[in-house]
């Protein structure tokens, strides 16, 4: 990392004037101009030195325990290496073992989130990407001389989806939150854990929906391992969707760490991408470390090194000397805690936008805080293109040296309002596209207006350093001074600054005698829901909903909007605007029912109302005593829609040119295509990330033909190419780019998310000595360790455990004599096949010295052959089923016996009978070893389409099981 531009800024000295009539001015200036300008820091591209070669074991031997274990047959496309990364990750999920049998294969295609789960009868067939094994296991590496082990949790994230059937089984969820990160989501009595904080009851919050859990588990598992359980943190909590924090309104999630919760809103999921749902899963808990794990002089030092001093001035009581070293303006504009936990989320999802807008935090995260451990982001190779530029803008906005204010309107009128910003000028790279600002009362109402670009004429321009905006302010708005918490600005390519209320002078004073200070209120028990039928304008059906309420208001009505739910967990709320009808006398929201969508019962639980002098009123409808009830209608639709669209995830293409291939600029073309599909209402827009590598997501939405359409114009069912062409700016950051993300929905509001990055972890070599019988050094003695020794290789250097030259039974006996004697004896514990533990004992015995450790071995062995074979003798389903032309048909022995398979037709006839002579206990399930049918009959015939029934004998017991040829 270098930084290529130096900052010298003079000691600033502040002037300004007001002026009060019927109008109001105020003009301020910086007295002495900055000098120089801010960049950021340019960041290259971390490399990596991977040092581990692909270790060879046995496929027979990871594959059994995996299908002892959790009843998972792989094919035989799997190698050893593929099988133990899946038994490895099997093992670190806490779950039962009692799975249902599932066949798993491996696909070298992309799969949307790496792993999809196919019933066919009642067989399960689970397909994997093999591009999720590639860093599944820990691979010895080296960045920057230093050396550590580099891997990430991708096949894990694929794996907690099967184990837990993508979120549906929540005791699944409940077990892995419980056992791996010490919190819950079942909160067995809200009054209590709100006590302190809300007071409220279980009838303001529900279940998270599946993705969101799935979200939460993922992120957690990234903390490094002395952070997965989190002092002080209990409970996870989700508010109602549609209803907002009744505290902090615009909040998407809270952090109580003194109550021991974090509570989620609605709008940290609905239409948010991962990189935001992500980082703000880890920002979250990342406050219950400053707040019970973080010592004082920690807290100083990050103190110190962000510029934060106490402000009792500043509404949150804290600013900062500093105005570009933040990752974002919230991480900037409230205090070092949330400085903190922001750039905690920034260093796991998306570590070079810290490395280069704040090098000196980076650096202290990495060695206070994660000890040496450091995450990189990678993009789906094929979804990255190169930019080019030879004058790359690194430039951040200039300071800001003048602001002036204009209050234009009697006291007993309306005011106008208008607001001029400049900002220091050394060239035209330290411009902007503007500033957004939130400007509040002393009553804590606000108004919002953008500063745009203008140039010396007043004529809005693309980029610029002088801006203006105006707003509108009614006479009933509050009395007094009004002001910006802070002012940030920011260019084309994501550079930002951030001015706190020390850092510019202002003024603004709103003369209005008529205040009005009251927010607008409900009427209880005046809330109406009716349904009516309207067309569209070619005559397309649709029914309307409306909420209609009575408000008691004053000076006038302003904004309502109002949420509604159905009964479906999985979906989220319906929201919409509406407004007063001064006819009727009632504030009244519509919401239009097209035929896609869902056929359920809706309730209303939320509505917030806005008056014109900006006070806030908001009223939840929930089954809290607290609350009145929520109204509810009946809507039926004939074709509702509740799957989302569909991407082709292995037919997305992008090529970029630069505009001037001479001379390149940053400027280029970049042309993206898609294919999307839906299966009812139609595609209707999708938003995409394309990420620079100063790790700035820059944002841009995709609208097809028929976006604000109700219908979809044609065949949504049929996959179509779709294409969006964006023009990077001049100046863009060179180097990689990469499509990080893109989300989809559909035009009944179902969506789908779908992440292109992979977060990879380098974690540091700290100098722990494993012990010799921990072969694959995970701190743990078991199965894993006994897989890697029975593979009698000694390219494997850890498994020649007691260090003879070789790798044999000595090596054997030495790890099994370290496993836990309860463990081994469980009958739900870890174990390698029947055979191979057979062959292993009669070794040990033959080879026993008498010794304390060869007796304790042996007894090992012997209770990890007791535990490997079969309760039970069992006819298991045949794969694939239905099939053409050929089948395997699985099964396992209890105790030896001679084997014979028939199958039936229908009539009952015989149709082949398959001798497959004598066996001895254990498990036939994977295609080496179950039994084959190729589809034809005892004369070499084909069959025709149809049931079939196989029957088993086995000794004394027989098993009956049917399946389908389908051709």
């Amino acid at each position: 990392m270098k930084t290529i531009l130096s900052a010298s800024i003079l000691f600033i000295f502040l002037c300004a004037t007001v002026s009060q009539s019927a109008a109001f001015d105020y003009q301020w200036e910086i007295d002495e101009t900055p000098e120089g300008q801010e960049s950021v820091t340019v960041v290259e591209p971390v490399h990596v030195t991977i040092f581990d070669e692909p270790f060879e074991i046995s496929s027979h031997s990871a594959s059994l325990w995996l299908m002892k274990r959790y009843s998972v047959h792989i094919g035989t496309e799997w190698s050893g290496a593929h099988a133990y990364k899946l038994l490895q990750t099997f093992e670190s999920i806490p779950q039962h073992r009692n799975h249902p049998v599932s066949f798993w294969k491996l696909s070298d295609s992309h799969i949307k989130d790496d792993i999809e789960i196919d019933f066919q009868g009642d067989t399960m067939f689970v397909t994997v990407a093999e591009e999720a094994f590639t860093y599944a296991k820990p691979l010895l590496a080296e960045i920057e001389g230093v050396r550590g082990r580099y891997f990430s949790k991708r096949l894990h994230r694929a794996v907690v989806r099967f184990v837990t059937d993508n979120g549906e089984d929540r005791e699944a969820i409940e077990r892995i939150l419980q056992k791996r990160f010490a919190v819950s989501v079942n909160v067995p009595d809200y009054k209590k854990l709100t006590q302190f904080t809300t007071w409220e009851d279980a009838g303001r919050f529900m279940e998270f929906k599946n993705e969101e859990l799935l979200a939460l588990i993922s992120m957690f598992e990234e903390y490094p391992q002395g952070m997965l359980k989190t002092p002080g943190l209990k409970y996870l909590v989700r508010r109602l969707d549609g209803t907002v924090h009744p505290r902090y309104p615009q909040a998407a999630a809270v952090a109580w760490v003194t109550a021991e919760y974090i509570e989620f809103m609605e709008s940290a999921f609905k239409g948010a991408g991962y990189d935001s749902i992500h980082r703000l899963i880890l920002h979250e808990k990342a406050h219950f470390l400053w707040a019970h794990l973080f010592d004082e002089q920690l807290k100083q030092d990050w103190i110190e090194l962000g510029g934060w001093y106490r402000n009792p001035d500043d509404v949150n009581g804290w600013s900062t000397t500093k105005q570009t070293e933040f990752v974002s303006a919230y991480a900037h504009g409230i205090n070092p805690d949330e400085d903190m936990a922001e750039s905690i989320s920034f260093y796991i999802v998306r570590p070079d936008k810290l490395r280069s807008r704040a090098p000196a935090k980076y650096e202290f995260i990495q060695n206070r805080i994660m000890h040496g451990t450091r995450y990189i982001s990678q993009i789906r190779e094929d979804l990255t293109f190169e930019v080019y530029n030879l004058y790359p803008d690194y430039i951040y906005p200039g300071r800001i040296i003048r602001i002036a204010i204009q209050v234009e309107g009697e006291p007993e009128e309306d005011k106008q309002i208008t607001i001029e910003l400049e900002i220091h000028r050394e060239g035209e790279l330290d411009s902007a596209t503007g500033s957004y600002i939130r400007i509040y009362s002393k009553k804590d109402t606000y108004f919002e207006v953008y500063l745009v670009p203008i140039d010396s004429q007043g004529k809005r321009i693309p980029v610029g350093h002088v801006f203006r905006g105006h707003a509108k302010l009614s006479r009933f708005a509050p009395n007094g001074y009004w002001a910006p918490d802070s002012i940030s600005l920011s260019d084309v390519h994501g550079n930002e600054r951030h001015g706190s209320q020390t850092d510019y002078g202002w003024k603004l004073y709103i003369d209005n005698p008529l205040e009005d200070c009251e927010a607008p209120k409900y009427v209880p028990n005046s809330m109406q829901l009716s349904l009516s039928k309207a067309t569209t304008s070619d005559g397309k059906p649709y029914q309307v909903l409306t909420a209609s309420w009575e408000v008691i208001e004053k000076s006038g009505m302003g904004s309502v909007d109002a949420a509604l739910n159905d009964t479906f967990r999985e979906t989220h709320s319906k929201f919409n605007y509406g407004g007063y009808d001064n006819e009727i006398n009632r504030a009244v929201v519509k919401f239009n029912f097209p035929e896609y969508m869902p056929s359920s019962v809706y309730s209303l639980n939320h509505v917030g109302m806005r008056d014109i002098a900006l006070n806030r009123a908001r009223i939840y409808f929930t089954d809290s005593p607290k609350d009145e009830a929520p109204k509810t209608i009946e809507i039926k639709t004939e074709n509702p829609d509740y799957e989302p669209p569909v991407l082709d995830v292995n037919r997305i293409t992008i090529k970029a040119e630069p505009t001037i291939p001479e001379e390149p600029n940053g400027e280029t073309v970049v042309d993206i295509s898609f294919w999307i599909k839906d299966n009812i209402s139609g595609y209707d827009y999708a938003s995409m990330d394309l990420r620079d590598p100063h790790g700035v997501n820059h944002n841009f939405w995709h609208y097809p033909e028929g976006y604000r359409d109700m219908y979809f114009p044609g065949d949504p069912t049929i996959f179509k190419e779709y294409h969006q062409r964006i023009v990077l700016p001049v100046g863009s950051v060179p180097g990689t780019w990469g499509l990080a993300y893109m989300g989809l929905r559909d035009k009944a509001g179902n969506g789908v998310r779908l992440n292109f990055t992979e977060i990879v972890r380098f974690k540091v070599d700290d100098g722990t000595v494993y012990s010799k019988s921990d072969v694959n050094e995970d701190g743990k003695i078991n199965i894993l360790d006994l897989v890697l020794v029975a593979a009698f290789d000694t390219a494997i250097e850890r498994a020649d455990v007691n260090g003879d030259g070789v790798v044999n039974i000595l090596d054997i006996v030495a790890v099994a004599s370290h496993l836990n004697e309860e463990d081994i004896a469980a009958p739900g514990t870890n174990r390698i096949t029947a055979d191979q533990i057979q062959s292993l004992l009669t070794q040990a015995i033959q080879a026993n010295d008498g010794s304390a450790a060869f007796r304790k071995g042996i007894r090992a062995l012997q209770n990890l052959l007791l535990s490997l074979r079969p309760e039970t003798t069992a006819l298991l389903p045949n794969y694939p089923n239905p099939f053409n032309p050929e089948t395997w048909i699985p099964y396992q022995l209890a105790n030896a016996s001679d084997v014979q398979i028939t199958i039936y037709d229908m009539s009952g006839s015989i149709i082949r009978t398959l001798v497959l002579g004598h066996r001895s206990a254990g498990y036939y399930t994977d295609r080496d070893r179950a039994a084959y049918w190729d589809g034809r009959n005892g004369l070499g015939e084909r069959t025709a389409s149809g049931v079939y029934y196989y029957h088993l004998q086995a000794d004394t017991v027989s098993f009956l099981r049917k399946m389908v040829i389908l051709k």
